[in-house]
């Protein structure tokens, strides 16, 4: 194999230091499997060329892609004699800053600062002295973007990119690639929900039109198209692994600085789609769904789920967005420790409203009435003068803003109480309908909370994938073990 990869492996050692993790200070020192990665990108020809001008690299997360690439982004700013312009690009602007930040980072202290000027902004570009190349971080909006002239683009989780803005950002860069030789496009992923997409689209030709070189335990494709310029990186387990698998989770996951313990922490954290898709990076039909329909169906239990007029129960509600669904949720503990769980879900169309909100605030009051009403969750949103109402009338208001201080521990309560099976229900198809509509959205700081799924082009999904249903029952959830624990922050306010 021909290929400048050691000369990137010296740069990165030479001139590089981590900037976070257990690593900080150290000198960035590729990992062999990282230098074998390097080695692929950097193939050249017989006449020293590169070979890949279009690469595509899909790890899971937590193994370094983000560095790794501001790493090769620095080289190339250094290194290329054209005033290179290199541009990190992703579905926003706050998730192209990541790479960028790297970037900015990495040199500090070291030989590359008599080179390169860093401005106090680190979203800020980058500047090369020697050559006047730059460094910088583009918007979102693709249709700011054609007449570009690109050295190196780096992409971050082309899985994101669903708007029609996004996706012409994506074809702007690679379209503008030509103006440069010896230009690159160095994409770096995980998995997306499904191949429906411009990340799947693009995997799953590179697929069909690559030779592909499978490693011995399955878990890494290499694949090349010399006539396209094209290379596939994809680290991730094989379709038909058993999830509980160790020796896989380790293949899909080298990085030596990611311990065996935090895998097995996240796979007793997050749901087996969520755990399949970012750390084993596969591909999995309904991949961002929150709970798996088998997990909700177990819970089907039409007698235990009867809930009896004057017990104990807690509720909870969200409203939709304007002419949309909205939905109450009811919960009541059981003697055996189980939760009886029932929802009534509202449709403006059917109910011929043009807002839900009396209906809403008369099945609370009706509810009341019926039982022992612990509390009633809510965002104040949309129903915070409902709310008023309804605690005038000496209804247990319980204000919870739907954010992710909140959400996260709601939503991770919800999957806990149906995973281990503590939460029964009459298997009433339009709250299952709802409660396996809902996504696993990761959120900033690595967890996750139930969201509403997008479709492609930003447009919401159709009456089938509604969510509110979900979202009342992670919330009344909540509010039920809040109140056991007898403390606590989860409850911004009680009225």
């Amino acid at each position: 194999m021909r290929t400048l990869g050691p000369a990137v492996t010296e740069f990165f050692a030479g001139n590089l230091w981590h900037t976070k993790g257990t690593r900080i200070g150290q000198p960035f020192a590729l990992d062999s499997w990282q230098q074998e990665i390097v080695d692929l990108i950097y193939e050249t020809d017989d006449h020293g060329r590169r070979k890949w001008r279009s690469v595509l690299l899909g790890l899971p997360r937590g193994n370094g892609k983000s560095p790794l690439a501001a790493g090769i982004g620095l080289f190339e700013l250094i290194t290329r004699s054209d005033a290179p312009d290199i541009y990190c690009a992703a579905a926003s602007r706050d998730q192209a800053s990541i790479v960028h930040e790297f970037a900015h980072g990495m040199p500090r202290g070291g030989p590359l600062v008599d080179f390169l000027h860093f401005p106090k902004s680190r979203t800020s570009a980058i500047s090369c002295t020697h050559n006047d190349g730059r460094m910088r971080v583009l918007s979102a909006d693709g249709d700011l973007q054609h007449g570009l002239s690109v050295s190196a683009a780096i992409i971050d989780e082309l899985h994101a990119f669903k708007t029609n803005k996004q996706e012409e950002l994506f074809f702007a860069l690679v379209t503008a690639t030509q103006k440069r030789k010896d230009s690159v496009t160095l994409i770096i992923t995980t998995a997306g929900a499904n191949k429906a997409s411009l990340l799947g689209e693009k995997y799953e030709a590179m697929i069909k039109t690559h030779k592909l070189e499978y490693s011995a335990d399955g878990c890494k494709i290499i694949g090349r198209n010399e006539d396209a310029g094209s290379l596939l990186i994809w680290i991730a387990a094989p379709d038909a692994t058993d999830v509980s698998d160790r020796a896989v989770w380790r293949a899909c996951n080298p990085a030596t600085w990611l311990p065996m313990s935090e895998i097995e922490r996240l796979a007793s954290e997050v749901p087996e789609s969520v755990f399949r898709r970012l750390v084993l990076n596969q591909w999995v039909l309904g991949a961002d769904a929150a709970i798996q329909p088998g997990s909700w169906d177990a819970c089907y239990n039409p007698e235990g789920a009867r809930i009896e007029d004057g017990v104990d129960v807690w509720a909870a509600v969200d409203i939709g967005e304007k002419r949309d669904t909205s939905a109450i949720v009811i919960i009541s503990p059981t003697p055996t420790g189980k939760l009886r769980a029932a929802a009534t879900i509202y449709d403006p169309v059917r109910e011929n409203v043009k807002t839900l909100l009396p209906l809403v605030e008369a099945e609370i009051r009706r509810l009341a009435g019926t039982y022992t009403l612990r509390g009633v969750g809510f965002d104040p949103w949309q129903f915070r003068r409902s709310a008023e109402f309804l605690a005038a009338d000496g209804i247990r208001m319980i204000e919870v803003p739907q954010v992710e201080k909140h959400m996260v521990p709601a939503s991770q309560g919800l999957h806990d109480y149906i995973e281990q099976q503590k939460l029964v229900h009459d298997g009433d198809m339009a709250f299952r309908q709802h409660v396996l509509a809902a996504e696993a959205k990761q959120t900033s700081r690595g967890s996750w909370r139930l969201a509403k799924p997008l479709q492609s082009h930003g447009r919401r999904t159709d009456e089938s994938q509604k969510v509110d249903a979900a979202i009342a029952l992670a919330m009344a959830i909540a509010a039920y073990s809040q109140d056991e624990k007898a403390g606590g922050d989860l409850w911004a306010t009680q009225w």
